[in-house]
């Protein structure tokens, strides 16, 4: 009796294991449907996971195992068919950049028409333009060059280049990546190995230079009624000190803060000295103050910046510390707040972007000019931005006007 109850245990349990399986099945082809993921891509998305040891829901949940599982392939044989489907499947399965769902894990994640900030170095300064994707597989990164005087750039003496871009909702990344070659046809572009790691920065490993510019900014407070937030705000304006800035953000002194200005505060205010056209919004990170005193330094984190603008942003800190854009310091300002620039030093905990510098990899070494013969061109003047000079038609003023859009 006893043999017989064990045997019917054992089917019993195959009996299961084989329901297990038809739901798993089941389960991954109702998920590849739901993304109308295409009959081939779904064939080579179910040998991948299955050469991986994996089901294809483990790889469709979380795009770090998908990535894994390519690079397994990749180590194996580079040349591998199944490798030509894989970015078809990855932009399928919305493994993409702007999906913030997912880890930006690999520069394959880029999408056409991204814009990213790409650095060089020449005769040993830092030169940098704003690039955009032009084109994305899984060996190589298209980038557009940059035009000086109307004619595209000849960047072939460099090897390496550094790229940086920002990512909504989640930071600062960069990466490095190696020049293959670059071409005219069928479109101007510069080709790209993908970077072998994607790293996030922090916001100490941001270039932060000292300034003294009295603005007016506004936070963004709650109203509030006797009894409920009703989610709509009003605009506190007031006049500040800007002690230093960064491409991420920026730091002011205060005499006192406006009721209900906490971390997390929007904030909203101008920046025409950059070149930055519309309003720049921010939130607080975080507030120094000392109980009895009235100064209060506010830390800012910028959150609307394009690409574009973090450019800007980086230009203007590299012209300044090199003397070419002087800032207008702040007239009149209080002694307390002048004794506040004398007394306080760096923002504290954004030290760090000196060891993070030398613990990168090196940049290209620097050129000499005959290196570009089919330009002509001196980098020095002409690879300096790429950009549009600020409108004439549309000054730049310090007033925020909450009417207006932007």
């Amino acid at each position: 009796m006893g043999i017989v109850y064990s045997i019917y245990q054992k089917i019993k349990a195959a009996q299961l294991g084989k329901n297990v399986e038809k739901y798993k099945v089941r389960k991954d082809q109702t998920k590849m449907m739901a993304l109308k993921m295409n009959e081939e891509s779904t064939e080579a998305l179910q040998e991948l996971a299955k050469r991986a040891g994996k089901s294809t829901d483990d790889l469709l949940s979380d795009n770090r195992n998908f990535e894994k599982a390519v690079n397994q392939i990749i180590a194996k044989n580079p040349a591998d068919p199944i490798l030509a489907l894989v970015q078809s499947i990855r932009e399928q399965a919305d493994f993409v950049y702007s999906n913030h769902k997912v880890a930006f894990v690999c520069t394959q994640m880029l999408e056409v028409g991204q814009e990213l900030r790409v650095f060089v170095t020449h005769k040993g300064k830092d030169h940098s333009f704003l690039a955009r994707v032009l084109r994305v597989t899984q060996s190589e990164l298209w980038l557009k060059p940059p035009k000086a005087k109307g004619k595209v750039i000849n960047l072939t003496v460099f090897k390496r280049f550094e790229i940086r871009l920002y990512r909504p909702q989640d930071g600062e990344y960069h990466f490095f990546v190696d020049l293959v070659r670059q071409v005219k046809r069928p479109v101007n572009a510069l080709i790209l190995s993908h970077a072998l790691q994607v790293t996030r920065l922090n916001h100490r490993q941001h270039e932060r230079i000292a300034v003294e510019l009295e603005k007016k900014i506004a936070y963004l407070i709650p109203k509030i009624d006797a009894q409920f937030t009703f989610g709509e705000t009003e605009a506190v304006q007031n006049t500040v000190t800007i002690m230093d800035i960064s491409a991420g953000g920026l730091r002011f002194v205060t005499e006192g803060l406006p009721n209900g200005v906490e971390i997390e505060t929007p904030v909203v205010t101008l920046l025409p000295e950059v070149g930055i056209r519309k309003k720049v919004r921010s939130k607080i990170v975080r507030i120094d103050h000392k109980e009895g005193d009235k100064l209060y330094f506010v830390h800012l984190m910028f959150g609307s910046l394009t690409e574009r603008d973090r450019h800007l942003l980086e230009k203007f800190i590299h012209d300044t510390k090199l003397g070419k854009k002087p800032v207008k310091k702040a007239a009149g300002l209080p002694s307390r707040v002048k004794d506040a620039f004398a007394g306080v030093g760096p923002t504290p905990g954004l030290e760090g972007a000196a060891e993070e510098a030398a613990a990168a990899p090196e940049s290209a070494e620097p050129i000499e000019l005959e290196a570009v013969p089919d330009t002509g061109l001196d980098l020095d003047q002409d690879l300096d931005l790429g950009l549009d000079e600020p409108s004439e038609a549309k000054p730049q003023t310090d007033e925020l006007d909450f009417n207006e859009e932007g």
